[in-house]
């Protein structure tokens, strides 16, 4: 049960008196769960709140306006993942190198945070009140792993029983108003091909199912003991995105937006050219690899910057080397050229780091290593400071995969490294800043 930690000075809590040290049990007779039953009655304008204080249970009516807030802070704020009851034969957590940090082997098949912060779940872990509370918090959207609308098929790549069940929980999810967008992790010989064309019509006649993602499965060196899967071929690639395409024409013609992509990743293993910034929509795939490079590019030629911010500025001579995997290393590549024509003196090197860790077959930004881009940047290459994306590192933190940190990594090159924003804009903003003061 959480306890009351503070309360707002003019909050609703407060004035209803509330006191520091009360533990809320419950929100109209529904046992308290987690925080988002905070949240989800903090919307609401009348409710009971039933909660102890010094032992007795009390009950109170709330009554506020519309958009107030209770104003209370609580002591639960952190949700603990549920863990995932799976074996998916594809499993990125059963590939990765033992001996790192204990996070980074937390396998979370958890609505909560699904609905938080679109995480994709498989929801072959709920049970029948977890599937009533997503229903009467209105959990939605969610992001749902499907693989396949082939049961065995799904099963097989699930490595669960329950994994069947999954459609017939989509629908009735989807009679609630709750929204999906899910993805397909593609592996050749498993669910491509007919399989695929049969999960993308079917996920497309639910009502209830906005999007579908079409991803290239992950693989690293680390896979001893696990199914044999090989990276998708040519052939796959190019049969997938051609499909993925053709079924976007059909639904922009039906619903005027495109249901399916593919990852970027494909494209650009493929080789094949990438499409516009229309295409994608509001980008509701975005996490998920899909329409990357289409957002950053056009966010990045899109600054400008303010007027007279430039002004008796340059020519600059400064040198930048960048750092990126195989996946984005053409993209910034012409990136590069377009700023150097653009700031007279400025001179961008890209370096494409290879994944030496993880292995060849891993060719994302987000998943290279310090110690790789130790390796493979020279502290004797000429340029003024190194940039990183910020993909590379953990979230609100400076530390790389592997546990190096910015500042170790520094010291090993030699370097002053910048850390560069993940949206195209601001990393276009920075560029001028950093030739604006050289």
């Amino acid at each position: 049960m959480p306890r009351i930690t503070g309360l707002q000075k003019n909050g609703v809590l407060r004035k209803n008196g509330f006191a520091v040290g009360d533990e809320i049990t419950a929100f109209d007779g529904y046992g308290y769960v987690d925080y988002l039953d905070y949240l989800f009655f903090d919307s609401k304008q009348k409710f009971d709140i039933t909660f102890l204080r010094d032992g007795e249970v009390m009950t109170k009516r709330i009554s506020k306006r519309d958009g107030q807030s209770m104003g209370a802070e609580l002591d639960d704020g952190d949700i603990e993942p549920r863990v995932c009851r799976n074996k998916c034969i594809f499993c990125f957590v059963d590939q990765m190198k033992k001996g790192m940090r204990d996070t980074l082997y937390v396998k979370d098949d958890d609505y909560r945070l699904s609905f938080i912060g679109g995480n994709y779940i498989t929801l072959t872990n709920l049970s029948p009140s977890d599937v009533d509370r997503i229903k009467r918090l209105g959990l939605s959207p969610l992001y749902v792993s499907v693989h396949a609308y082939d049961k065995a098929v799904r099963q097989k790549m699930l490595g669960n029983r329950f994994a069947g069940r999954l459609f017939d929980t989509l629908k009735d999810l989807g009679k609630s108003g709750i929204k999906f967008h899910t993805q397909i992790v593609l592996v050749e010989g498993v669910n491509d091909g007919a399989v695929l064309a049969e999960t993308v019509n079917e996920l497309y006649s639910l009502g209830c199912v906005s999007s579908a993602a079409i991803v290239p499965v992950g693989l690293t060196k680390f896979r001893d003991g696990l199914t044999d899967i090989k990276p998708l071929s040519l052939s796959c690639l190019n049969e997938t995105i051609d499909f993925a395409e053709g079924f976007a024409q059909k639904s922009l013609k039906e619903r005027g937006e495109a249901f399916v992509f593919c990852g970027d990743e494909m494209y650009i293993k493929a080789k094949r050219t990438l499409p516009s910034f229309e295409y994608y929509g509001d980008f509701c795939q975005i996490e998920n690899g899909v329409g990357l490079v289409a957002a950053f590019v056009t966010e990045a030629k899109a600054y400008e910057p303010a007027e007279g911010r430039l002004e008796g500025v340059g020519p600059r001579a400064i040198n930048i080397e960048t750092v990126t995997g195989e996946s984005f290393y053409e993209t910034m590549v012409a990136l590069a050229k377009y700023f150097e024509s653009r700031l007279s003196g400025l001179k961008i090197k890209v370096r494409l780091v290879k994944n030496e860790f993880f292995g060849e077959n891993v060719t994302v930004a987000g998943l290279i290593t310090g110690d790789d881009i130790a390796k493979q940047v020279r502290p004797d290459d000429d340029c003024d400071l190194v940039m990183l994306p910020r993909v590379m590192l953990r979230q609100f933190d400076d530390v790389f995969l592997d546990g190096m940190t910015v500042a170790e990594l520094s010291s090993k090159l030699k370097k002053d490294i910048v850390v560069a924003p993940s949206d195209g804009y601001e990393f276009a903003e920075m560029l001028y800043e950093l030739y604006a003061e050289s």
